[in-house]
């Protein structure tokens, strides 16, 4: 687990670089972005679900010959400077890691429920008003804002209806340029994301910049049929000054923020597609797209490079850190009876494969030599009871070990 981790940092880390890159591109040319955001979001939230399913299934899969993708990724080589932990030390780090992970969800999946309620009343102590050919919501201060992600309202607080007409409609316009394209739905997947994977810092900043992205998208919609930036821009000052703080109804309602980023980003000029703003960010996207979807980064996401090691990959006692040893349990070959009566004793030197649930694999089973078959076939119809702790590589990953191994029959005197 701590490798998928770390590999699923990397993999986001990558992603936001090139978020990033895409998103400067196609900002210069005054189009939106928060697509770019939303599927960034989704990629760090998906691909590492998705790929150690995938890696499973095709371990799964019969094949009569595989040639796996053994390349280390970073995590790994990083893992593998660290040294080994024993197995019990690891697997209480890893369930101390997991109950955190899950405590951390849960809070946030709380926040989520006591804003959604905070929501709820909000829109009960309103008062639904006509407003410029428009059915909002009005109260004593929060707004103007967009709630609901299944279906969004207009919210504006009471001194909006004493406004200006004209400066009005503008709010208005703009409030529901967030319904038309149910920014408020958006927010809820962000959040969600956030509460999936509280660890990973990369989505809460790509959570931020789609809240960016959704204000500065709706700017960008708004001034299209506003085209006086000037004004546009004193009146989100206006808004911000007057606007109530409601934390818990914050976080899942369109709230004007980010206003400094978003003024400078109305006042700039529109670039051609040809121009170094849009072709440099554009060749970060891609260069850094292209290293999240490397075969190292995908086989520390997917697993898939310890899997192939673990089920293609065999490995001798020389070769490992710790060699596979017997454990206490574990069914021992019965004597056969006709031998034992007959007075006979015996020896044989068997190998077969211990793979990495510590578990010998009857199929690999072979004799170098024995004095009696019936010797051999008590020890492979004992193979599926012998227990052994698995052998382990520096970086502390288990690997399959091919066990040489005597077997002694010998009767007491």
């Amino acid at each position: 687990m701590i490798i998928w981790a770390i590999g699923t940092l990397i993999f986001s880390l990558l992603v936001c670089v090139a978020a990033i890159g895409a998103s400067s591109s196609v900002s210069s040319t005054r189009r939106q972005t928060r697509a770019i955001w939303t599927a960034a979001i989704a990629a760090c939230v998906l691909w590492p679900v998705i790929m150690p399913l995938l890696a499973a299934a095709r371990d799964l899969a019969p094949r009569a010959t595989v040639t796996p993708d053994v390349t280390p990724g970073t995590a790994r080589r990083l893992a593998a400077q660290l040294p080994p932990l024993p197995a019990f030390v690891e697997a209480r780090i890893e369930l101390t890691l997991v109950s955190a992970w899950v405590m951390a969800s849960l809070v946030l999946l709380s926040r989520l429920v006591r804003s959604q309620r905070a929501l709820t009343r909000l829109c009960t102590a309103s008062r639904e008003q006509l407003l410029d050919g428009q059915r909002v919501l009005v109260n004593e201060h929060f707004g103007p804002a967009t709630i609901g992600a299944l279906r969004p309202r207009v919210t504006v607080p009471a001194w909006i209806v004493d406004l200006d007409p004209t400066l009005r409609r503008v709010i208005l316009r703009h409030e529901q340029q967030h319904c038309s394209a149910r920014d408020t739905a958006l927010l809820w997947l962000a959040e969600l994301a956030t509460a999936v994977m509280p660890w990973n810092p990369a989505l809460w900043w790509q959570s931020w910049r789609l809240r960016l992205a959704i204000e500065m998208d709706c700017d960008l919609r708004t001034l299209e049929r506003s085209p006086d930036r000037e004004t546009y821009a004193r009146l989100l000052v206006l808004i911000a000054q007057r606007q109530s703080s409601h934390t818990r109804a914050r976080i899942l309602a369109t709230f004007d923020s980010h206003l400094h980023l978003r003024i400078v980003a109305m006042q700039r000029p529109a670039v051609s597609i040809s121009s170094a703003r849009v072709l440099l960010p554009g060749a970060l996207a891609v260069a850094a797209a292209i290293a999240s979807c490397s075969p190292a980064l995908r086989n520390d996401v997917s697993g898939v490079s310890a899997s192939s090691l673990a089920n293609n990959q065999i490995y001798n006692a020389d070769q490992v850190a710790t060699a596979a040893a017997t454990l206490p349990g574990g069914k021992a070959p019965e004597y056969p009876a006709e031998l034992r009566t007959a007075g006979v004793e015996g020896e044989l030197f068997a190998q077969f494969v211990v793979d990495t649930a510590g578990l010998v694999e009857t199929g690999s089973f072979k004799v170098s030599k024995s004095t009696d078959q019936r010797f051999t076939d008590a020890v492979q119809s004992a193979l599926p009871g012998f227990r052994f702790s698995p052998a382990r590589l520096t970086d502390g990953r288990k690997v399959r070990q091919l066990v040489v191994s005597p077997f002694a029959f010998a009767l007491r005197r």
